[in-house]
């Protein structure tokens, strides 16, 4: 059922683009990233391409359907994907350079809410986040059939045990950053989301931040795909560098090592 689902969207998705949408100029690289890193990427792809000329090509959707895209032949330079999952479906397939798979960043997962709501929820065993829904209320995460953002977000709900009793009140969104933007315009009244999405978000605030023992690590690996293009090396190295670091870290994510140090702890 799961890979039903997502053979479903991406068959959609890929019949909706056109023909040349594939083809690849000799001076692009094309970078497929996660949702979440929409903002980060753009700001240091777009200050590589005043440094070097190059043009850096954004794709950013869920996880899931870039690697599916991606399978389907999809013209891509580097991957960025926000579960490991994912890119080890892509390395089993064949599609990625092994040698060049890096877990580059790590996150936090966050309770938001409209910034205007009155909310006082801290997050706890059985805290009372279906009563303060009430029966109308909604909760937005990203489909966790399918994407990294709503798999962690259930595994946490689980294990706070509040999980079962939220079943009528969730909207399952395509990706994590359709999750923020319901709660940006008030359709549904919480969301969870990465703690990045929440920096970018002026029509939010954060409620609460789930314990990072609450769900499996996020890390963020970076790969270059098995079709590379010689010049997007380069941009690759740029990725991990201290400057790239840096603007990675202002929107709020983490060194990957970091994220694994406290998951080893647990």
């Amino acid at each position: 059922m799961k890979i039903n689902i997502i053979l479903f969207i991406s068959n959609i998705f890929l019949i909706c683009l056109p023909l040349n949408s594939w083809a690849q100029a000799a001076n692009e690289i094309t970078i497929f990233a996660a949702s979440s890193l929409t903002d980060a990427v753009k700001e240091i792809g777009n200050n590589y391409q005043k440094k070097t000329g190059y043009k850096i090509v954004y794709s950013f959707a869920s996880s899931a359907l870039l690697a599916k895209q991606i399978e389907a032949g999809a013209k891509a330079d580097i991957i960025m994907t926000a579960d490991s999952d994912w890119t080890q479906y892509l390395q089993s397939r064949n599609l990625i350079k092994p040698q060049s798979r890096f877990d580059l960043l790590g996150g936090h997962l966050v309770l938001i809410a409209p910034k205007n709501a009155n909310v006082n929820l801290k997050i706890a065993k059985n805290f009372p986040i279906a009563q303060y829904l009430g029966a109308q209320g909604k909760i937005a995460i990203a489909d966790p059939s399918y994407v990294p953002a709503g798999k962690y977000a259930q595994t946490a709900l689980v294990k706070f045990g509040v999980w079962d009793s939220l079943q009528n009140q969730i909207i399952r969104t395509e990706n994590v950053r359709m999750a923020l933007n319901y709660v940006a315009h008030g359709e549904a009244n919480l969301g969870i989301v990465y703690k990045s999405d929440a920096f970018v978000e002026p029509d939010i605030k954060i409620v609460s931040e789930f314990p990072d023992n609450s769900h499996k690590a996020i890390i963020y690996p970076l790969s270059l795909t098995i079709n590379a293009s010689s010049q997007a090396q380069s941009f690759y190295d740029y990725l991990k560098s201290p400057y790239a670091m840096g603007v990675f870290g202002r929107y709020g994510f983490n060194a990957a090592a970091e994220v694994l140090t406290e998951e080893r702890k647990k």
